[in-house]
């Protein structure tokens, strides 16, 4: 954390420097600055992220609605970041071909020029197809929003209700005659925030340590570097660098095993 913030104060200075609102030498004097090393201070240490415990997450996703469970199995599948399975529309979705190609209109490294392609397989394809089709007409709609789970849940209210008339309706003295107040209207957008909240509160209902969503991008990359191996691990996840492949997918230590064991 103290790096970031060291990072964030030097971008300023730059930036300020760049203006002319404050002298070149001090915000060169800044960027010499070296970061703190790790292991070597008291500050405390961020853990590195761990790929998704595969039982957990099945647990957990039997606990959440519906959309926001088939989104984690999306991210999974096509080793998402949270923000990118956010970002999910019809209009960035190329379906030409038998491997569905999808750019995000915005992520992380847009900022760079980069485009980021993902994949989208059969499987993949299988869950997102409901979604497509409800979204047909409305391509630059989001296919998982707030307020589509919002209606979901409402829909099975309704169904579970036991006091509905012969035409399957909601009897008139219990219907809802509160005004609806739109600052409390659910939105046309999940953010990362609202589906790690999510995740969280299933996680605790499913009885399983909590987890969040990045989680499943790092488990997407063990499993596909496990058996296909780095290089295709690099390409679905969309990095430059191997280097950064290996942060998110964990090392096969059992195929090394296995290896050593054979080696003698």
């Amino acid at each position: 954390m103290v790096n970031r913030y060291v990072g964030i104060i030097k971008r300023a200075f730059k930036h300020g420097a760049k203006f002319g609102w404050v002298s070149a030498q001090t915000s060169y004097a800044l960027q010499v600055v070296d970061n703190l090393k790790k292991g070597r201070t008291k500050a405390h240490e961020f853990q590195d992220v761990k790929p998704g415990d595969p039982e957990d997450v099945e647990k957990t996703l039997a606990e959440l609605p519906n959309r926001i469970a088939d989104m984690a199995r999306i991210q999974r599948l096509c080793v998402m970041r949270p923000q990118d399975v956010c970002n999910l529309r019809l209009a960035d979705i190329d379906r030409s071909g038998d491997v569905w190609l999808y750019r995000p209109f915005t992520h992380k490294t847009a900022h760079l020029g980069e485009v980021l392609t993902k994949y989208i397989g059969r499987t993949a394809q299988g869950i997102l197809m409901p979604y497509i089709t409800e979204k047909a007409d409305t391509p630059e709609a989001f296919l998982f929003s707030p307020a589509d789970t919002m209606k979901d849940r409402a829909i099975d209210l309704r169904k579970n209700r036991k006091t509905l008339n012969k035409k399957g309706e909601v009897q008139p003295s219990q219907k809802n005659r509160k005004k609806e107040n739109p600052k409390k209207m659910p939105g046309e957008q999940y953010s990362s925030a609202a589906y790690n909240r999510a995740i969280a509160r299933a996680s605790r209902r499913a009885g399983v340590s909590l987890w969040s969503a990045n989680r499943l991008r790092h488990l997407g990359a063990t499993e596909i570097r496990q058996k296909y191996g780095l290089e295709v691990a690099q390409i679905m996840c969309g990095h430059k660098h191997a280097s950064t492949t290996e942060i998110y997918a964990e090392v096969d230590h059992a195929k090394g095993i296995e290896i050593a064991r054979e080696i003698g």
